[in-house]
């Protein structure tokens, strides 16, 4: 408590100078600026910071997309190869059932006979031969 009045008398004495109070009016004088300049600086660096933070998200979202359209273009093109595969594929395909058709291998003297064996039928004779398998008869 005893601090406390030493401390209060002293600011009433220091006040009731003139040199105390030119000081506290200098003091004053020059933090009021300070604040003021500091409190601009702030608010223009929240600013800054906000848009350039938009711009990167902007940039960012523009790049994603730029990606994946890219991926998808990328995913057409192996899609529209395979597409072409498959219709070289199937007109190879058309062309030999075509040349098939109309030009029949078999004449028209021959005759398919059968014969019946213990491992199912067979078109040809088989007298002598054996399996692929290695397995003699």
């Amino acid at each position: 408590m005893k601090k406390y009045k030493n401390s209060t008398n002293l600011l009433k004495k220091f006040l009731s100078t003139f040199r105390g109070r030119m000081l506290v009016t200098f003091l004053l004088i020059t933090i009021t600026p300070i604040i003021i300049i500091f409190y601009f600086a702030m608010n223009s660096s929240e600013k800054t910071l906000s848009n350039t933070g938009d711009k990167i998200e902007n940039i960012l979202l523009n790049y994603s997309i730029f990606l994946h359209q890219e991926n998808l273009v990328k995913q057409a093109d192996i899609i529209n190869e395979q597409l072409n595969s498959i219709k070289n594929q199937v007109q190879i395909i058309q062309t030999v059932a075509d040349d098939l058709f109309s030009n029949p291998i078999i004449q028209k003297d021959y005759k398919l006979s059968l014969t019946k064996e213990n491992e199912g039928y067979y078109w040809e004779q088989i007298n002598g031969d054996y399996s692929n398998a290695g397995c003699k008869r």
